[in-house]
């Protein structure tokens, strides 16, 4: 396994050539983006391994003599595990196991052998030289994918013992949040860009710390409007499986996302609550409001935007770092950015967290406070405007004093006379 680059072209997902999916347009229309994680929403970092699919089932009935003794065949094995894990496994998160399982079975040449074969200690051999090709960090993520397509494709128990085989794995290695100054070239290349449908791909990540899994995942109706008719806000709760977890998303619509979705609305085809705000668009830009964008999709765009105008790598894993950072930087309190980024507030154990449950409001209210042009407004200079209750007549003569054409005494007493104009006197 190649160790993922931090670059656009790692963020896709894209496989290798000969790495070809047989999967429905409409197990794939999930849009998850990250490897690891049960349907039912379990960390954000790590994967599950306790409540891992097959995890305590492992069956010791390998089929019967023929099975054993033919060869393993990959593409029976990928769909014995996706008729085991349908419906338990996002589409993204199946993909990124069978994708880790096909370089394993190429590295290792798999259909060369028997099921009986890999049920004794060749099975462990070829895993445990498998790992030596792959960075240490990624040991666990790529385990954790291989051990359950092992258990729920192949019909083998896992033969690997951590602590005995490989001992003490490493933590998963998090990543730096990006530097500003490769945040703010994106940010200004972006602000050029006429098509409200891409400025949003880039606005929604940018703006509040967004997956793509959120930007997809947002119709119409989730949209909130002002008193004067535009829109103010997104509140989405995602308890239909729009997002990777349940958690809800609640944000103050900063002023460029709020134009870029009324522009938006005006060329949008069917503008209606059910529909995506950002649904399938094909390249020449024919829109179908009722069919999400899938995460590969996303992907595609994402890197057009990164070639077009020529920027450094930044993915959108990045910018959820840098966002939860200027939020922090900002003082916007632990429960708003929550419900900014679509994380679950109460998700540190702590009796403050269950307990502080503010209305909405105020976590606009909040959130306008301390990030009122959205998150990118932290890298835009402040604009403040000066004002002056001296009159222009004395502003004129301090000008012509500084440059040399009034003298001293000449300032001193027209500046008296001006003084005197202004002066208010006490009334008796």
């Amino acid at each position: 396994m190649r160790p993922v680059e931090n670059s656009p072209d790692a963020q896709s997902g894209d496989t290798e050539s000969g790495d070809k999916f047989t999967i429905s347009e409409a197990h794939m229309a999930s849009g998850d983006e990250e490897p690891g994680k049960l349907i039912t929403g379990q960390g954000e970092d790590e994967p599950d391994n306790e409540n891992r699919i097959g995890a305590g089932e492992q069956s010791t009935d390998f089929g019967s003599d023929g099975e054993r003794d033919r060869l393993v065949k990959i593409a029976e094995i990928e769909q014995r595990f996706l008729n085991a894990t349908r419906g338990r496994l996002r589409a993204r998160t199946w993909k990124m196991y069978i994708l880790w399982f096909r370089r394993f079975a190429q590295k290792c040449s798999l259909e060369l052998y028997t099921k009986r074969q890999l049920a004794g200690k060749l099975g462990k051999q070829l895993i445990l030289e498998y790992l030596q090709h792959i960075p240490r960090p990624s040991w666990k993520y790529a385990l954790s994918g291989l051990r359950l397509v092992w258990e729920a494709g192949i019909g083998l128990p896992w033969p690997i013992n951590n602590k005995i085989d490989i001992g003490k794995l490493p933590k998963v290695r998090r990543e730096p949040t990006p530097a500003d100054s490769i945040v703010k070239e994106w940010a200004d290349a972006l602000s050029r860009e006429r098509d409200p449908y891409l400025r949003l791909i880039w606005l929604l990540i940018a703006q509040f710390g967004w997956r793509p899994s959120h930007a997809t995942g947002i119709r119409w109706g989730d949209v909130k409007y002002g008193e004067d008719g535009k829109p103010c806000a997104i509140v989405a709760y995602g308890n239909q499986g729009e997002f990777k977890t349940y958690a809800p998303v609640a944000v103050r619509l900063p002023t460029d996302v709020a134009t870029a979705i009324e522009e938006l609305k005006k060329i949008h085809p069917a503008p209606y609550p059910e529909n995506w705000l950002l649904p399938w668009r094909s390249t020449k830009g024919q829109i179908e409001p009722n069919r999400r964008m899938a995460w590969d999709q996303f992907s595609i765009w994402w890197k057009r935007l990164w070639k077009k105008y020529n920027l450094p790598p930044l993915r959108p894993k990045d910018l959820r770092h840098w966002v939860s950072t200027v939020s922090r930087k900002t003082g916007l309190s632990k429960v708003a950015t929550a419900y900014m980024q679509g994380h679950d507030a109460t998700d540190g154990g702590a009796m403050r967290d269950w307990y502080d449950n503010p209305r909405l409001e105020e976590i606009f209210e909040e959130q306008e406070l301390c990030l009122p042009r959205g998150a990118l407004g932290y890298l835009m200079p402040i604009e403040a405007e000066l004002q002056s209750k001296i009159p222009s007549e004395a502003l004129a003569l301090l000008e012509n004093y500084l440059s040399g054409t009034l003298g001293t005494w000449e300032f001193m007493h027209e500046i008296e006379e001006v003084r005197k104009k202004i002066a208010v006197r006490p009334s008796v």
